[in-house]
């Protein structure tokens, strides 16, 4: 659901969502598997902004998956080469980190905030940009 909702290319989000789409079809195991494949479709993932302001944060809300999407937006969106992804990954940190405030307040601010003093540019922006937001 990682790559369903935040891969950068639409085509990797579309085919991970096809592929989530069949193990839920054949082996109906997954936690809110019908919902997520209705929320998550085709064309809603067609849109980068859709994808990260409005499915992610729809999954978010789902407990099973809310530790995943959450400390994947901290560890791999916030540090990611390209400044659009970053900024997204931001507003959907906005959005999907007041369902875990206790998470947010003991991990997440203070890992953004060590990182805030990086060297690397880009780390240092991304953390000061989901910061800012959260």
């Amino acid at each position: 659901l990682v790559v369903v909702t935040f891969d950068r290319e639409v085509n990797v989000r579309r085919a991970a969502s096809a592929a989530f789409q069949e193990n839920v079809g054949r082996q109906g195991s997954f936690p809110h598997g019908i919902e997520i494949v209705t929320r998550a479709d085709y064309f809603a993932l067609g849109s980068r902004p859709n994808a990260y302001l409005r499915v992610a944060p729809f999954l978010a809300s789902l407990e099973e998956y809310r530790p995943m999407l959450l400390r994947h937006l901290l560890e791999v969106k916030s540090r990611h080469w390209d400044e659009s992804v970053r900024l997204l990954a931001a507003q959907a940190a906005a959005r999907a980190a007041p369902l875990a405030p206790e998470w947010t307040v003991e991990v997440m601010l203070p890992a953004l905030c060590k990182r805030a003093l990086s060297l690397d540019l880009k780390e240092r922006t991304g953390a000061v940009h989901m910061a800012a937001e959260v």
